[in-house]
């Protein structure tokens, strides 16, 4: 997402600091940029998990958009991964104080909106007032981290007397065009079902959003004075972006049918299944998912956006999920990303190997069974 910000940012004129984790890498997308727009582009190597990795950059700029998040390794506990992303940004904000910042936006997610226990279930849309009160700790680290992180930051804010325009923004799961070979998280949906690493596809659903509308947003609240000390999210109606990953694969295939792509959707308690193996799977996900895909016909309850167009007028250019889909494998393809090597399994296949995995667990249950039974009969 910061690459489609610099492009825009870079279109207006701006002069553009940016930092980078290594200046030599998964740069030249941003340099072709800087050479073909009016704008100006400067890359700092920083690492952003440092106290003071942004002192330098933040030197005389008047807007800081706080967008990357410090990457967790992995074997951190879930109590070190709430804090190293409340560290990195408390750290960007004392930075941006340091250098005479008049406006500051740091990009969150949804999931630092909803499910709330009030409204999960419920049918009602999240809005700005609304904050993750399911996920813990250890209980949807993630989402936590973004609660705490954004929590953390308006505190700050607060404590330190507001000493420049905070405005955060959430969005959900995003699609959108690549501007180089590194994939997107989002993307990656795409890039797996086409090339054929998704045989078939798991039961959940997402909003989706095109991520060159959450960057115009970005940049939309950078620039006006009346983002102060307000949360916004940047999404589109439900009824207009909700999306299940089998329907995102009908689409795709409508579009690109020589692709192999997935044409199964894994039934529900698959994901239950998953948890033990597969990273994408967690508790807290599969619970969520349960709930929302439970009910018939499916429809997250989405999210309301009146703030940021009402209060804001920020209008939104790519409504079209099914193009905006479109335009990201579009872009896969003439990167090189993704190609027709791959082989799509026959339904025929899939069907077996979905009743061998759901056999499985029913196997191992009724053996257990039989020997508890077996025992029994023995000790009589």
């Amino acid at each position: 997402m910061a690459g489609h910000v610099v492009e825009i940012l870079l279109g207006k004129g701006y002069l553009v600091r940016g930092t980078v984790r290594d200046a030599t890498k998964n740069v030249e997308h941003l340099l072709e940029l800087d050479r073909k727009l009016p704008g100006t582009l400067k890359l700092y190597p920083a690492q952003l998990g440092d106290e003071n990795a942004f002192d330098e950059v933040a030197k005389g700029c008047w807007g800081f958009l706080h967008i990357a998040s410090v990457v967790v390794r992995g074997d951190e506990t879930p109590e070190e991964q709430v804090e190293i992303s409340k560290k990195g940004t408390l750290s960007a904000l004392k930075s941006a104080q340091k250098g005479g910042v008049k406006t500051m936006v740091i990009t969150s997610s949804v999931a630092a909106v909803g499910p709330t226990k009030k409204k999960h279930g419920t049918g009602q849309p999240y809005d700005e007032s609304d904050w993750n009160d399911i996920a813990s700790t250890h209980y949807g680290t993630y989402p936590c981290s973004k609660v705490e992180s954004e929590k953390a930051a308006f505190q700050w804010w607060l404590d330190n007397g507001s000493p420049f325009r905070l405005s955060t923004i959430q969005f959900p799961f995003a699609f959108g065009p690549q501007q180089s070979k590194r994939v997107t998280t989002s993307n990656q949906v795409v890039q797996r079902m086409m090339s054929g690493g998704m045989p078939m596809v798991p039961s959940m659903a997402y909003n989706v959003i095109d991520i060159r509308d959450v960057a115009a947003a970005h940049v939309h609240v950078l620039e006006s004075p009346k983002a102060f000390g307000d949360r916004f999210i940047v999404a589109l109606k439900p009824e207009e972006s909700g999306y299940r990953f089998s329907e995102i694969a009908r689409v795709l295939k409508e579009y690109f049918p020589d692709y192999p792509l997935p044409s199964i959707e894994l039934p529900l308690f698959f994901n239950r299944l998953m948890i033990l193996i597969h990273p994408l799977f967690d508790q807290y996900n599969a619970d969520i998912q349960s709930v929302y895909l439970g009910q018939s016909p499916y429809r997250h309850p989405g999210f309301s956006t009146n703030k940021l167009v009402k209060q804001l007028g920020f209008k939104y250019k790519h409504t079209n999920v099914r193009q905006s889909i479109k335009d990201t494998a579009d872009s896969m393809i003439q990167l090189g990303i993704i190609d027709k090597s791959g082989q799509a399994i026959p339904p025929g296949v899939l069907y077996a190997g979905l009743l061998a995995c759901a056999a499985a667990p029913l196997a191992v249950l009724y053996r257990c069974c039989c020997r508890k039974n077996g025992k029994k009969a023995k000790e009589e």
